[in-house]
């Protein structure tokens, strides 16, 4: 997220929750996998252009994770 916030579009593997926290703002790849990863950030570093949907996704992203949002939905599910 922190990445994110600040510019970058995140190329990470897709274990544990970290696919999530990407969501629409970067890439994953299977975990272990170096030709998956190859594969992931050739475009990405070839054509600058493909980072644009990445980047304008961010916003919309981050605010999901605002602490009044986080807070928001933790309340939710205290309340059920």
């Amino acid at each position: 997220l922190e990445g994110i916030g600040c510019g970058c579009v995140v190329v990470g593997s897709s274990g544990g929750g970290l696919s999530d926290a990407i969501g629409p703002c970067g890439v994953t790849f299977q975990n272990g996998d170096v030709e998956a990863l190859a594969r992931a950030l050739t475009p990405l570093l070839e054509n600058p252009a493909t980072l644009a949907p990445y980047l304008k996704a961010a916003p919309a992203h981050l605010e999901k994770y605002r602490a009044p949002n986080i807070a928001r939905d933790y309340l939710k599910v205290f309340e059920r």
